[in-house]
């Protein structure tokens, strides 16, 4: 395995090119595999929101808004 192109230009211009060293692809694909299993076990973790708990999430954010709105135009009276 070689370093970038740019690397190599200037590492041409002595007439030596540098092996770079870096992991093998195999430790590459190794590494992904852990980060998504990883990522699996946090999203089994993670309580699932039901579609009732969203529409109650939004209820909340919407009143809050409706609230504020109305505080304003009391406020401006």
């Amino acid at each position: 395995i070689y370093c970038s192109s740019a690397a190599m230009l200037e590492d041409s211009s002595e007439g030596q090119i540098t092996p770079c060293f870096k992991r093998p692809r195999s430790k590459a694909s190794q590494t992904i595999d852990k980060i998504s299993r990883r990522m699996d076990q946090l999203l089994e973790k993670q309580p699932a929101i039901k579609p009732k708990e969203e529409h109650e999430i939004f209820e909340a954010y919407a009143a809050e808004k409706l609230i504020d709105q109305i505080w304003q135009l009391i406020a401006q009276k």
